[in-house]
């Protein structure tokens, strides 16, 4: 329940606000794209406070996204690869934040984006070595449901 309140909140809430922001300060016909339209916005909005308020949001969102990532490839990384694994892991990690700040802002969003769709690949190899148990298991399940239905008829 706390993955669909996620995605609602950051989707629906979070995303509606920006564009409702962007949308209203006037500054969507100003050629910018991205966090720089963002940020231009927030300035028209609140002035210098807006600058603070949305570089405190991408801090929390940026400092948020990179745990999470780094648990679910840890997690994957250690079920496919063994506990000894994960130190490596642990150092491909540590760079990138590291080689970011040289970095323009359109390269870092393209490295989150390869990251996202890295972790794809792990997911599927787990779900296919998973998919007999997860079978198994859902057949277990809906036998007991068809056994409580007939129980209380």
């Amino acid at each position: 329940m706390y993955g669909v309140l996620e995605v609602f909140i950051d989707t629906i809430i979070v995303c509606t606000l920006t564009a409702l922001s962007i949308l209203t300060s006037g500054v969507w016909s100003s050629g910018e794209t991205g966090a720089v339209l963002t940020l231009a916005a927030f300035r028209t909005v609140w002035g210098q406070w807006g600058t603070y308020i949305l570089c405190i949001a991408i801090i929390l969102f940026t400092y948020s996204s990179y745990l999470g990532f780094f648990v679910e490839y840890r997690t994957s990384t250690e079920y496919l690869f063994g506990e000894k694994s994960v130190k490596y892991l642990q150092w491909f990690f540590f760079v990138p934040p590291i080689l970011a700040v040289t970095l323009p802002i359109e390269a870092i969003w393209s490295l989150a984006d390869m990251a996202v769709g890295f972790i794809v690949i792990p997911n599927m190899v787990a779900i296919l070595l998973l998919s007999n148990k997860f079978f198994a298991l859902f057949r277990e399940y809906t036998g007991k449901l068809k056994q409580q239905k007939t129980s209380t008829r």
